[in-house]
């Protein structure tokens, strides 16, 4: 409680990822992924309200997450090439080389209103924003020291039993890494201006938003890989660009002043 006019409320969350991935009956300890990461996960989040006077309330908020969600071989399997039993259904020995790699996906979100309230009038107008960051990458031949490139780190097996419980070779999977994603969301924004009036046995209740999304892909160069060459892409902008203005108008009128029958009519656009 900052004054009696302005109050803070502040709060966070920190969160240590460690979970198996893609654990089952049909998948061997070894190979499954871990996402034990040395940086934690934060969620921070906070707000402001400022009481301007009797009648006006200021408030301003935002959100913000910080995640990275990484995932890794396990230590007994760091140079291991990932074999699927077709015949069982068991995967063994190592992770697939595409669900291993290291993913940021971050988010922050504002909000802020002005009120104006007196016995018959309500007004407020606001805003909304929010940003984004995602990005992945994958390269599990230059992991943790893993570099046999064509060995360990971008093949996987593909056996079949055969006869007098041996295994025979069935197909070879490489993948063509490293590979990487990003996108960018540069703004959601979105102003809004609503009042409810009561003139008597009339209420009216109206108001209007404009919506704005522009999101974009930037430019990302790759390294060549040991079954793929180097690659560029350049930046690929309004992946979408939206706009858009929704209004809305709305009416009750009490027929008789007992406030039992009324007459109610709305109208507005949402998309």
């Amino acid at each position: 409680q900052m004054s009696k006019k302005d109050k803070v409320n502040i709060s966070y969350d920190i969160q240590h990822t460690n979970l198996c991935l893609f654990c089952s009956p049909l998948t061997a300890p070894e190979a499954t992924p871990t996402t034990e990461y040395a940086h934690p996960n934060y969620l921070l989040q906070g707000k402001w309200t400022h009481l301007a006077s009797s009648k006006v309330l200021w408030e301003f908020a935002d959100s913000t997450l910080l995640f990275n969600w990484p995932s890794h071989r396990q230590p007994e399997a760091m140079s291991a090439i990932s074999i699927l039993n077709a015949s069982t259904g068991f995967r063994y020995n190592a992770p697939l080389a595409s669900s291993l790699g290291e993913r940021v996906a971050s988010q922050s979100n504002q909000r802020g209103s002005v009120s104006y309230v007196t016995g018959s009038h309500a007004f407020k107008a606001g805003f909304t924003t929010q940003e984004a960051w995602h990005h992945a990458w994958y390269d599990d031949s230059t992991q943790y020291g893993v570099t046999a490139g064509i060995g360990a780190g971008l093949v996987a097996y593909t056996f079949l039993n055969g006869p007098n419980g041996t295994v025979v070779p069935a197909s070879i999977t490489q993948f063509a890494e490293p590979v990487s994603f990003s996108e960018r969301l540069k703004v959601n924004l979105g102003l809004f201006a609503q009042d409810q009036w009561t003139l008597k046995r009339l209420t009216l209740n109206y108001g209007i938003r404009f919506d704005y999304f522009n999101a974009f892909v930037p430019t990302q160069d790759l390294p060549a890989g040991p079954f793929v060459p180097a690659r560029h892409y350049d930046q690929v902008n309004c992946v979408p660009c939206w706009k858009d203005i929704n209004p809305r108008l709305a009416a009750s009128y009490d027929v008789f002043g007992n406030g039992r029958t009324a007459v109610k009519f709305n109208w507005g656009r949402f998309a």
